[in-house]
């Protein structure tokens, strides 16, 4: 299984994972930005790494320079055990 994980600017970068579902945390692609994204793996829709990401991430408050990205897939109600599976 493969994912599709959108660098801005720069090509598409394939990152291969064996769980269907799960995250990811992944270092900025610009070596000079100190951000780690967690990202959720076999999403549905495709990421940027920055603030404005389609998906309304938000840093982490208690670790400065982790960027959570939310699932466009609503993975996070099932996480949470607002919303469960079938």
């Amino acid at each position: 299984m493969a994912i599709t994980v959108s660098y801005g600017r720069q090509p598409t970068g394939i990152v291969k994972l064996k769980a269907p579902w799960g995250w990811f945390h992944i270092p900025h692609p610009n070596p000079s930005v100190m951000e780690i994204h967690i990202m959720p793996a076999n999403d549905i829709g495709r990421h940027a790494f920055d603030l404005q990401c389609a998906c309304r991430p938000h840093e982490d408050p208690q670790a400065p320079g982790f960027v959570i990205h939310c699932a466009f897939d609503g993975r996070e109600a099932y996480e949470r055990g607002a919303r469960k599976c079938h």
